[in-house]
């Protein structure tokens, strides 16, 4: 429901001003970037944590 709400108040510029910021996100799981090693760091963490959390967990 943000998304309704956010078009009845966000002028041309704040629209414009998100798709900047969303455009420098550098998701590394759509495969365009190059993996940062601080989520391979994170996720050999979560992977190697004990139960419940971790992997296997379920």
């Amino acid at each position: 429901m943000i998304i309704p709400e956010a078009e009845k108040v966000l002028r041309e510029a704040d629209w414009k001003a998100l798709d900047e910021a969303f455009a420098t996100n550098c998701d590394p799981l759509t495969g365009k970037y190059p993996r940062n090693p601080m989520y391979d760091r994170l996720i050999n963490r979560i992977m190697g944590a004990p139960k419940p959390m971790g992997l296997g967990a379920g």
